[in-house]
């Protein structure tokens, strides 16, 4: 990782961060513009997207459509390397 660059867990948080502020600009920010987002199978937008606008259409969009009210907190982060592990729960 070079000066300045962001570790995977500073991501992950920054993403979460972002997500508590409603700022979606800032959780996609730092997606890789080919990001796999996997969805749980069960949640009602289970499922794989590529990409952040399919992320954004696939997920979020249709969460704020969807919902009156969601959110989430985030309880604790792990991580080990390159994986990040968030544990929490929605609201």
């Amino acid at each position: 990782m070079n000066a300045g660059e962001k570790s995977p867990a500073d991501v992950v948080a920054a993403h979460y961060a972002a997500g508590a502020r409603g700022d979606l600009t800032g959780m996609v920010a730092d997606l890789h513009p080919q990001v796999r987002w996997t969805e749980a199978g069960g949640f009602p937008y289970g499922g794989t997207y590529i990409g952040p606008q399919a992320v954004i259409d696939g997920v979020f969009a249709a969460i704020g459509r969807e919902w009156d009210s969601f959110g989430f907190r985030v309880d604790e982060l792990l991580h080990a390397g390159e994986t990040v592990v968030a544990l929490g729960r929605y609201l």
